[in-house]
C-alpha cells in the first residue's frame, strides 16, 4: 500500500514549494505533503494566477487549496495519491457489481457466446464474458 499525505496542521498553511513532514503535524505514520504537486490556479475572487497554498481540511476533507493572495478556498485536496484513488475506485466498482444481479444485456451476451452457466452477479457475469472473449482472441492469433 502506498503512503498517504498530510496537510499542515489545522489553522496553518504551506507556501508554494514548502513541505510539511509527518512529525510536524504530530502524526509520524503519515508522510510528507508538498505543494509542488499543485498546478497554478486562477483565483475566482481576486484573479491572481499562482500555486495555491495548502490550508486545513474540514470534516471529511483532507486539506484545502487556497489562494496565496486573498486566502479564498479553491478546492478540496485528497489525502490519497492518484494510484490509491484509482485502486479505491476500482474496489468500490467491484463491490457494486458483486451486489447486483446480472443485467439482461450480460445474460444475452453470455447466451450469444454459448455460456449457459448460471451467474449470481454482474461481477461474475462480467468476469466470465471477459474470460470467454480473451480466450477467443488468444485462439485467433
Amino acid at each position: 500500500m502506498t503512503a498517504r499525505s498530510t496537510p499542515a496542521p489545522r489553522g496553518s498553511a504551506l507556501e508554494a514549494g514548502q513541505t510539511r513532514r509527518a512529525g510536524d503535524a504530530g502524526n509520524d505514520a503519515i508522510p510528507e505533503y508538498t505543494t509542488s504537486a499543485l498546478p497554478e490556479t486562477a483565483c475566482p475572487r481576486c484573479g491572481v494566477i499562482d500555486t495555491p497554498v495548502i490550508g486545513p481540511g474540514s470534516g471529511p476533507h483532507h486539506a484545502s487549496a487556497r489562494c496565496p493572495q486573498c486566502g479564498a478556498w479553491l478546492r478540496w485536496l485528497s489525502g490519497y495519491t492518484p494510484q490509491e484513488q484509482a485502486a479505491r475506485r476500482e474496489q468500490a466498482r467491484q463491490g457494486a457489481l458483486a451486489s447486483r444481479p446480472p443485467s439482461v444485456r450480460q445474460l444475452d451476451c453470455l447466451s450469444a457466446l454459448g455460456c449457459s452457466a448460471p451467474m449470481s452477479s454482474m461481477l461474475s457475469a462480467s468476469i466470465t464474458i471477459s474470460a470467454i472473449l480473451q480466450a477467443r482472441r488468444g485462439g485467433e492469433r
